[in-house]
């Protein structure tokens, strides 16, 4: 065989071993592509959900030019993701915080309107009770949704009243009817609080209701310290009283020079 021909054949060979490589390498990196694929979605079931598909911040509006639909793992889904039934309810609605771009939207980051329910507001688990503040005059115009507070039990307990704490750091979810984060305070001295209290919770203070008056105590923004358990009644403040030490006005008498 002629060199020339010798070499033409070497070099068609190395020609087409490179390309069945090529395409070889192409499948098997295709199917373990689709490997890697198929046991992530055998361990990560998913559910399409309402991102967004760009950064936004907080004053934008929901529209289908800034929010997609797309599949993520239910492990790092929240429960309360928009999915795809939810957009004719939230569609134009505006971010209250910046989302970043391929995170889910959840009903939280919007600021609510006028027809937003109350079940809405609550997390899976917990229930909603209304609570009547007459007699809490002294948070009359400093009480809004969102804010904490304890809540303390006064009974009659053989001819004696008596004051002990019954809950403790409870979400207000609604302040009369108001759900919306207003800039001005609302008068509560008579209207109804609601909040967000576990089954037991509801059941607590319905029964506390029977026994005696709830008092509110409104927590500051950064407290969330525990409330030890304690009781006061009339002995006990006329004991704190007797423990008080006196004032003693005291006269001061100089006579020459000595005091």
């Amino acid at each position: 065989m002629q060199p020339a021909i010798r070499g033409f054949l070497l070099l068609a060979g190395a020609g087409v071993a490179g390309t069945l490589g090529v395409v070889l390498g192409d499948r098997q990196l295709e199917r373990r592509t689709a490997e890697i694929e198929a046991a992530l979605q055998s361990e990560h079931a998913t559910q399409p959900a309402i991102v967004a598909s760009r950064d936004l911040t907080a004053g934008d509006r929901l529209e289908s030019g800034n929010v997609s639909l797309r599949e993520i793992p239910l492990t790092y889904l929240p429960t309360t993701s928009l999915v795809e039934a939810d957009w004719s309810s939230y569609a134009d609605a505006e971010l209250r915080e910046s989302v970043a771009a391929g995170r889910p939207i959840t009903p939280s980051q919007l600021r609510r309107d006028e027809s937003v329910r109350l079940a809405e507001l609550l997390e899976t688990g917990d229930r909603a009770i209304s609570l009547p503040l007459m007699g809490a005059s002294s948070l009359s115009g400093f009480l809004y949704p969102a804010d904490r507070i304890d809540l303390m039990l006064t009974y009659r307990d053989e001819g004696s009243r008596r004051t002990v704490p019954l809950l403790n750091d409870i979400p207000v979810l609604a302040v009369g009817s108001d759900l919306l984060e207003t800039t001005q305070a609302t008068a509560v001295s008579d209207r109804d609080i609601t909040l967000a209290v576990s089954p037991i919770e509801a059941a607590t203070i319905t029964q506390a209701q029977a026994m005696g008056e709830i008092a509110v105590a409104l927590r500051g923004e950064l407290d969330d310290l525990p409330v030890d358990d304690f009781l006061i009644d009339a002995q006990h403040l006329q004991l704190t009283q007797k423990q008080a030490p006196a004032q003693q006005n005291t006269v001061e008498v100089i006579v020459g020079d000595r005091q």
